[in-house]
């Protein structure tokens, strides 16, 4: 029962943490999308990821910046995917920036509050609602990792108005590490709504 007390404290420590880097992220976007402040690397060799478009650098933050991003996506991600199609930004470098930075911000930070998945076995699961299904339920796994850490990853929604639900994942991605520092990135994430199609 400790255990399991001291990964609930560790995890709404993190999440607090998560919080301010995500509000600090969308309010200093303008600025660290500056120019001054992007790199130019080849996507698979910062992500581990591979790359979408080998051969062509890609956009990055520099070092000291690089939590404020994706740890899984390039800077310039919004240009080069589906996410900006019709937009009159697509093609506006500064913007798409940050536009990128305010629709994921912090999750670089996310996967170092994450969660170390050396050796990981699932130890409980639980479904009463498959994940992002139009049913109010939730799909809970608890999992422990070779270090002998105990973590959980709950993730559902709920239905508020006939196609409109709210969707919340907490925990951690357990069985989603990043390629090369093998974390799971932390979720503190309650209030994402989402509408399906009847």
């Amino acid at each position: 029962m400790a255990r399991i007390a001291a990964g609930v404290i560790r995890w709404a420590v993190g999440a607090v943490l998560l919080w301010l880097g995500k509000a600090i992220t969308v309010l200093v976007s303008p600025i660290v999308s500056l120019p001054v402040f992007v790199v130019h690397v080849e996507e698979s060799v910062l992500t581990g990821f591979p790359s979408l478009h080998p051969g062509k650098p890609r956009e990055f933050l520099v070092k000291p910046l690089r939590w404020m991003q994706t740890h899984d996506a390039p800077l310039d991600e919004w240009r080069y995917e589906a996410y900006s199609e019709g937009s009159r930004w697509r093609e506006n470098k500064y913007m798409a920036r940050v536009f990128w930075l305010c629709r994921n911000p912090a999750y670089g930070l996310a996967e170092m509050l994450g969660f170390d998945q050396y050796g990981i076995q699932e130890v409980r699961r639980e479904v009463t609602a498959e994940w992002r299904t139009p049913n109010t339920g939730y799909e809970l796994i608890e999992v422990q990792n070779g270090l002998g850490q105990r973590a959980w990853e709950k993730r559902g929604q709920v239905k508020l108005f006939r196609s409109l639900y709210m969707e919340y994942r907490t925990g951690y991605g357990v069985f989603r590490e990043s390629p090369i520092r093998g974390r799971g990135m932390l979720y503190a994430r309650l209030f994402k709504f989402r509408r399906y199609h009847e």
